[in-house]
């Protein structure tokens, strides 16, 4: 696993490890967790993007009927 440092005032690293211990979990954990979310906000925006510039046809479209019955039951 590797190891990044990051550069913080004093005042935000007391926030952070308050939050952290209301969490009960480490430092560590809520950065990585933190970064993990932002970044899959990322990949959904960039998707929804890539989507507006070019959607599909509606050949390519799938039925929410068929979606649903496909993913959520």
């Amino acid at each position: 696993m590797s190891v990044l440092a990051v550069r913080m005032s004093d005042r935000e690293k007391r926030s952070l490890a308050e939050y952290a211990r209301f969490h009960g979990k480490s430092m560590s954990a809520i950065v990585r967790e933190t970064m993990v979310e932002r970044m899959e906000e990322y990949e959904d925006i960039r998707d929804y993007e890539a989507f507006k510039r070019n959607p599909p046809s509606r050949d390519e479209m799938i039925p929410w009927s068929e979606m649903k019955e496909k993913y959520l039951e």
